[in-house]
Parts: structure tokens; sequence; C-alpha cells
């Protein structure tokens, strides 16, 4: 009787051995998200378990194959496919439609709002055409959806109809295989949107010669008369200008057109002389205030030219005389130097400040830094996390280390340098993780107390 209990025991013990041991092993397992594969090593147990050891955030209107409890086996891919909005702009008619799909394929996500692909439609992102196979990057994402739309051409009485969804007639003309040369005539501007079937017609251009000033041209013209095809080719006649044939007959069988022009011209040209703006201290005037201490005007300098012209060839041309109207007077602008100290009040009592600025404030983390892996490095060796901010390279010369309240954010230190936006004044704040919030809006930074030894006057 002892010896079957020992051996019960035995075997329990071996199983219990068995199960710490499958339970602390760590494998290595193939993740797939959103199309992006990458291995990760874990002990978890379930496909969901994997894939947020992955890193992958994971809400219940998710994708995920195996399901999220199934058992997770290292030679199956563990997928996930995140949820998403998909806004598409329908045209014609400029519908606006939307759908919430798990599928990272175009024309999945085409299907879902009700819009099937039809040959010779477009689906567009940006400028890139999206096939219907081809997946769909980001994460919420506007698309632009074309129908196509017939256009019929007439030309030399033969009617020709083709489907395009170009945005314009030249592009749908040029995708369908019509070059148009220099010369041709068609019945609508080429920027005609195709928001609707179109109908049109197509004159192409006949080879000619015009002789002006002594110089053949060859150009080729749609005519059908002397004037028109001169006007075409950038030849119209002008005051005491004719033509050979006369600009009311139709194109001449051998295609030669004689151009006679006679004219003398004294023109008279003014250029504007930019004036400088010189920057002078103003101590009365208060921090981050400018004042005109004297207006700038621009000079103007004028020159008369001596044009002469005979029968269609330019003989001479030369400056006569040239001379300045008025010298440009420079402005005098006023930079303000004087630091007033104020109070701020604050959810965590008041607080003293020298400057306050309006900037457009924006948010990062580690692994939310615009780059393929996670920075958790700043450029002055402070970790990225609430109370590090971040500017632009001109400011951080002149700020590490300034202290800054930011309302919404609380009271940070410049310790870190990023690319901004050309044009605003911009400042990045940095949070974990796990407590990341996302910023993109404008608001007034406060620079806190003490005030620093050296200031930029003007901020850059």
């Amino acid at each position: 009787m002892k010896k079957y209990s020992w051996f019960g025991i035995s075997i329990i013990l071996i199983a219990a051995g068995a199960v710490l041991i499958f339970f602390g092993l760590r494998r290595v397992f193939t993740v797939q998200i959103d199309g992006e594969r990458r291995q990760v090593t874990t002990s978890a147990l379930t496909t969901g378990g994997v894939l947020k050891a992955a890193g992958a955030k994971i809400s219940d209107s998710d994708c995920i194959h195996p399901s999220s409890g199934s058992i997770a086996v290292p030679t199956e891919i563990q997928k996930l496919n995140h949820n998403r909005r998909i806004a598409i702009l329908a045209q014609p008619g400029n519908t606006e439609l939307s759908t919430d799909t798990c599928s990272p394929f175009a024309g999945t996500a085409a299907a879902a709002a009700g819009l099937l692909l039809f040959p010779n439609d477009s689906l567009l992102l940006g400028l890139q055409q999206l096939e219907p196979s081809d997946r769909i990057p980001g994460e919420d994402t506007a698309l632009l959806f074309r129908r196509a739309l017939p256009v019929t051409i007439t030309e030399n009485d033969t009617t020709t109809t083709f489907y395009s969804s170009a945005a314009s007639l030249g592009q749908a003309l040029q995708e369908n295989g019509y070059e148009l040369t220099l010369g041709d005539l068609v019945s609508l501007p080429l920027d005609t949107p195709v928001t609707a079937p179109i109908e049109i017609s197509l004159q192409r251009a006949v080879p000619l010669v015009i002789s002006a000033g002594g110089t053949d041209k060859p150009i080729s013209a749609a005519g059908p008369t002397v004037g028109q095809a001169l006007a075409q080719a950038g030849f119209a006649l002008q005051g005491l200008d004719y033509s050979l044939p006369a600009e009311g007959e139709l194109l001449p069988a051998d295609g030669k057109i004689k151009v006679v022009r006679v004219r003398e011209e004294t023109p008279i040209r003014e250029t504007f002389l930019p004036y400088t703006t010189k920057y002078i201290e103003d101590p009365t005037t208060e921090l981050d205030k400018q004042s005109i201490v004297s207006a700038g005007q621009q000079g103007i300098k004028a020159e008369r030219e001596r044009v002469r012209v005979e029968d269609g060839q330019e003989v001479s041309r030369a400056v006569d005389v040239q001379w300045t109207v008025q010298e440009p007077t420079p402005e005098q602008r006023g930079y303000g130097t004087k630091v007033e100290i104020r109070t701020l009040d604050t959810p965590n009592g008041p607080l003293e400040y020298w400057r306050a600025v309006n900037v457009y404030a924006t948010s990062y983390s580690p692994c939310r830094s615009g780059v393929s892996k996670c920075m958790n490095g700043t450029s002055s060796g402070m970790p990225v996390s609430q109370g590090t901010i971040g500017v632009t390279r001109a400011w951080y010369n002149w700020m590490v280390g300034q202290k800054l309240y930011v309302p919404g954010y609380g009271t940070g230190v410049i310790g870190d340098v990023g690319g901004g936006f050309p044009g605003k004044y911009w400042i990045d704040l940095a949070y974990t993780d796990d407590a990341y919030v996302p910023w993109s809006s404008y608001v007034t930074v406060y620079f806190l107390t003490p005030v620093p030894k050296t200031i930029p006057w003007i901020l850059p």
C-alpha cells in the first residue's frame, strides 16, 4: 500500500514540474501586426498574450488570428489587424463615405464603404494611385475615389469613346494615348474637370512656315484663316503690322505666311529698390514687443530703352538713359529689452515668470518619436518622460535648462532637440509610453524665474 502511495505522489510531482517548466518556458513567436512581421520571445500561452508581449495595443474591434484566447503555437503566425476608420470622398458628386474595417487592402476598404471598383476607376491616397490589392498605410486614412466617366472625341469625322477617372480632360487624353502637339485645337480647355460625361472635338494642326523679320519659323496651327493661325502661333498682328496673304484669307496651299512689322518703341521700365531693416535695442519697450522707430520706403529706379524695328526685324536696342527716381529709406525697428516679472496662478500655486510666448505644442514618448525604433535618450541626457521639453535647435542653444510652465502639462525643463515646424514657435512635450497624451494645438508657455543672464531678445 505504501509502495503505490509513493508511486502516485511521484507521478503528481512529475506533472507539476512539467507544468511549471511549460509556464516558465520562453518561446520565439512570429507576429504580424498590420502587415508588418517581426519576432518576439515570450512565455505567453495565448495569441493575445503573444501580441501584447510584442507591444501591440488591442481593442475589442480589432481582428486577431488565431483568436485572442487560443493557445499560441510557435509554428503559426500570430496576426493582428487593427480596426480603423477609412474616409472616402467619392467623385463625381463629392459624396463623403466612411467605414470601419480591419482589412488593410484598398479594394476591401472601398467595398466595405459600398464602392465596387470597375476598370478605369481610381482609388487615390494623396497623389498615390492604389490598386485593390495594395495595403493602405497609416491608421485612420482618407481616400479619394473617382468613378470612370465616358469621354467622346470627334476627330476628322470619326467619333471615339473611352472611359477615364482622370481629374482633368488633359490628363484623360494623355492617359488614353492622345498626344497633343503645339497648335492642336480642342473644343474644351484641357483643365476642364471630368465630373460628367464629356464630348469634345479635336482639330489637328497643320505645318506652316511664318517669315517674320527675315527669319523663317516652322509652326503647327489649326487655322482656318491666316489671322487665326498667326494668333494661335503667337504672331498676332498689331498696329501697322500686316501679313501676306492677308489675315482674313484661308491658309495658303503652300503653307507659307509672311509677316511685316513696322514700329518704333521707347519703353520706360521702373524697378523697385528694396529698403533694409535695422534693429535697435529699445529698453523702454517690454520684451517680445517691437516698435517702429522710423518707417522704411522702397526706392525707384527707371530706365528708358530705344528699340528700332524695320520690316519685322529688330535692328537696334539700347538703354537711352537711366536714373534713380527715389532712393530707398531704411526702416528702423526697435525690439524690447525690458524684462517684467509677473505672477501666474496655477493649480499647484502661484509661479513667477518673465516671458510668455504662444507656441505650437506637440508631444512624444520613447516609442512615438517619429522614427522606426524606440528612443529613450535626449540631447541633454534627460529621460524621455514628463518634465522633459524638446525645442528647435536654435532655441535649445540659448535655453537648455530653462524651466517652463505649460498649462495642461505642468512644469518642465528644456532638455531635448526636435525638428519643429517652419515659421512656427514650437515645443515637444515628453511623456512615458504608458502615460502618453497627444498634443497638437497652440498654447501659451511661461518662462519661469530666475531670469537667465543671457536672453535672446528676438526669438529665432
